[in-house]
């Protein structure tokens, strides 16, 4: 049986406790914002369905492994619209599953739409004790003894409710948004044969802005996404042209300082139909990891469905559409 050793079992075997920090990685995160800002729904007249992959840190064993799905649509008897996401990570012999119900209020501000938004839901945290080592276990043949009263012989998990807030502003030039995801503090007791493991995961902050340059049938989208939990923080720069709606790429440069640099990103997609998009991304490390990997990869699928216009142009002026 292969044996994993984690970074997180240094806080496992020094206190009952254990702290997670910032949100799973995602480089298209423009396809999927709504996974961590619930106002950033219901923005176009359209169900907006999306689906994404992300394979990090190829070859390295126990890389981390994320799916996310989301999907939403304006609901304009309650003038705004509603949502669901689906996040799933894997990293090693820990995993987390997300699940959140999400809905936003439009209120008209200048030339754009300001969007206030929550979301509950709940987040699942799993451990395989199996997968993990320590330097006192004793593991042989198919036995499993860490010989530590924290850690699980084998799988655990626990589950907690989970609250997100957030705000999102759009116009034809500009869009941006502030958000809030485990507003509530999540601690999780994880249930071994022993006293049970405590997980907390901190609250993470987000901060998003851009714009929309028109120039013919193209369409330049530069943005920056910036994300914290006040610990550990990291930022996103993202530039993507859009030729008329039919193919696109872009590049994403992730980090501000020698000790965030992180990754330089590759992106292209094209439209396989009038609703169906494809989007690929790939990112080459540019951290220590490099030594380790070839890098990461990225699929993400686009699915909108058409809705009959109401009467009246109503509070949706703007798709500040990335793909």
């Amino acid at each position: 049986m292969n044996k994993l050793i984690l970074s997180v079992l240094f806080f496992l075997t020094i206190s009952n406790v254990m702290y997670a920090q910032l949100d799973p990685q995602i480089t298209q995160y423009n396809s999927v914002k709504s996974v961590f800002n619930p106002a950033a729904i219901g923005l176009e007249n359209v169900v907006d369905i999306n689906l994404l992959h992300r394979s990090q840190w190829v070859g390295l064993e126990g890389a981390p492994s994320t799916q996310a799905f989301s999907v939403n649509s304006p609901l304009e008897v309650l003038g705004g619209g509603i949502g669901l996401t689906f996040q799933n990570d894997m990293a090693g012999a820990m995993g987390t599953s997300n699940l959140m119900l999400a809905y936003n209020y439009g209120i008209r501000v200048g030339n754009g739409t300001l969007y206030i938004g929550a979301s509950a839901g709940l987040y699942q945290l799993r451990l395989s004790g199996g997968d993990l080592i320590t330097p006192q276990g004793n593991y042989e043949g198919s036995s499993i003894q860490h010989n530590d009263n924290i850690l699980p012989q084998g799988n655990v998990s626990g589950i907690a409710p989970d609250f997100h807030l957030g705000t999102f502003y759009t116009s034809r030039r500009f869009f941006g948004g502030i958000s809030a995801t485990h507003i509530s503090g999540l601690d999780i007791n994880l249930h071994n044969e022993f006293d049970g493991q405590n997980f907390s995961l901190s609250r993470n902050y987000y901060a998003l802005a851009g714009g929309n340059i028109e120039i013919n049938n193209i369409l330049i989208q530069p943005s920056v996404l910036f994300k914290s939990d006040l610990v550990k923080s990291q930022a996103d720069f993202n530039l993507l042209v859009n030729f008329n709606g039919n193919f696109w790429t872009g590049l994403t440069y992730r980090g501000y300082d020698d000790s965030s640099f992180d990754a330089l990103a590759v992106i292209a997609g094209l439209s396989l139909s009038r609703n169906l998009n494809l989007t690929y991304s790939f990112d080459y490390p540019l951290s220590d990891v490099a030594r380790e990997t070839i890098g990461s990869h990225e699929v993400g699928l686009n699915y909108r469905i058409n809705l009959r216009a109401g009467d009246g142009d109503g509070k949706i002026i703007y798709n500040p559409r990335f793909l």
